[in-house]
């Protein structure tokens, strides 16, 4: 399939199922690590229904048909910018998809919305370990060298509305 037969179109709650698994197939194969289904789905679910904070586009033929790849946009505020910074994440793209212009196609509808928006930097994180997606955002025009990612992984809080 080449990228013209491809349409990008907005996540909706009937793509759960495939977001989820898509999710699951991602964080195993990039960075091994074997997600919570029962967050996962809440955190999805939540998602689908959350524009324009999060929000996911998905790539799928054009004729109809399954997905075969999505990607997750969330949006930080930029004091620097004055401006909404969008963050790219839960990029995923069937194996059987991969190397014919999803993920291309993915990130020009990122950019066309984003620019639309009046958003100035879209940005993405990547584990360090994953080296063929930084060499896909690298060919793409994507400048991955001038920030590292730290973050703090805290306890889950147990009750109710979590």
């Amino acid at each position: 399939m080449n990228p013209s037969g491809l349409a990008v179109r907005p996540g909706a709650p009937d793509d759960e199922d495939s977001v989820v698994a898509a999710n699951l197939a991602m964080a195993l194969e990039t960075e091994d690590l074997v997600l919570n289904a029962e967050v996962l789905r809440r955190g999805v679910r939540r998602a689908l229904s959350a524009p324009p904070d999060c929000r996911y586009f998905i790539a799928q033929p054009a004729a109809g048909g399954d997905p075969v790849g999505q990607l997750m946009v969330t949006r930080e505020w930029s004091d620097w910018r004055d401006a909404w910074v969008w963050w790219i994440q839960s990029v995923y793209v069937w194996p059987a998809h991969r190397g014919k212009g999803v993920y291309r196609r993915l990130y020009a509808a990122v950019l066309a919305e984003a620019a639309a928006a009046g958003v100035p930097v879209v940005r993405l994180y990547v584990d360090t370990r994953n080296t063929s997606a930084q060499a896909t955002y690298a060919a793409l025009g994507m400048d991955g060298g001038h920030y590292q990612v730290f973050e703090a992984t805290l306890p889950a809080p147990v009750g109710p509305g979590t």
